[in-house]
């Protein structure tokens, strides 16, 4: 495997960190691997060498004001911002839609919606893990009542996140990394919050526009995200190609679960049969039972 750092500027002196994972023998087939809201791409470095170990190059992006990229920290105008920034990547790198998907975990499942939604002819397929379509962990209402007034007046004011960790993950290696990493953001701003409602609605609003596969994987024991909204949702898509498939007893970050291995495995069958590529897939790691 072949490791390298990339800087990628996208205007307004932000410039975005990506890591690539490159087998050692050239491939055209292209994933491009979205961490979910707080966190960053190295968080998701162990799926990324897995799914690399699989003949994947893989691209792991910060989103701006997240991890190593720039930008003011968890702060949105417009989530579209977002969406335009990963076209830039695409185009950075060359990506070809025929053999090119992306997998978005949470936010960055959100994120993947609305890019795939609104640049449908850049990429073949898309996979979600616990994509962020509807919120189980309560705001105060209080809270959610100053942050939509700030939205407008002051966006920048910001929120504590309202996350426990241990709501989202098993793991205590995980829990202790957030408590730990340097990279990890522990509030938000008004602007994100509502640009994010905001891309939620849209997701919806525009499901049926949305013509390339999809698959959805859900925790079934989800703490943070609705997973009956990922469920009603891609019951909406277009696609004549779609799946949901439900872990059940998991928790949301389900890179951090103990089987995701077998998740990272699924990703790598479900897409690479959606590929529209001329490469042989190379024969897949042998997995445990």
């Amino acid at each position: 495997m072949r490791y390298r750092e990339h800087v990628v500027p996208v205007g307004r002196r932000i410039d975005l960190f990506v890591r690539e994972y490159a087998p050692a023998v050239e491939t055209e087939r292209t994933l491009v691997l979205l961490h979910g809201a707080s966190e960053h791409g190295g968080r998701h470095r162990h799926v990324a060498e897995r799914l690399c170990g699989y003949g994947w190059r893989v691209l792991t992006p910060d989103l701006r004001g997240h991890g190593r990229s720039g930008g003011r920290s968890m702060h949105l105008g417009r989530f579209s911002d977002y969406v335009s920034d990963l076209a830039t990547i695409y185009d950075r790198f060359d990506l070809r839609p025929e053999t090119t998907a992306q997998i978005g975990h949470s936010m960055g499942g959100l994120a993947t919606i609305r890019f795939a939604q609104t640049h449908a002819g850049r990429l073949a397929s898309i996979a979600l893990s616990s994509p962020l379509l509807g919120l189980v962990v309560k705001v105060p209402p209080v809270m959610l009542a100053s942050g939509r007034v700030l939205s407008v007046t002051y966006p920048w004011k910001r929120f504590r996140s309202v996350i426990n960790p241990a709501d989202v993950t098993r793991s205590a290696e995980s829990i202790a990394e957030r408590q730990t990493d340097p990279l990890y953001r522990k509030s938000v701003t008004a602007g994100w919050f509502f640009a994010v409602q905001a891309a939620m609605r849209d997701a919806w609003k525009f499901a049926a526009s949305l013509s390339i596969p999809v698959l959805v994987v859900q925790a079934g024991e989800d703490r943070i995200v609705d997973g009956a909204a990922g469920r009603a949702w891609i019951a909406t898509v277009a696609s004549p190609d779609t799946r949901f498939h439900e872990l059940p007893g998991r928790f949301h970050e389900l890179h951090y679960e103990e089987d995701w291995p077998k998740t990272a495995f699924l990703y790598h069958r479900w897409l690479s049969a959606r590929l529209n590529s001329t490469e042989q897939a190379p024969a897949p790691l042998r997995m445990a039972a």
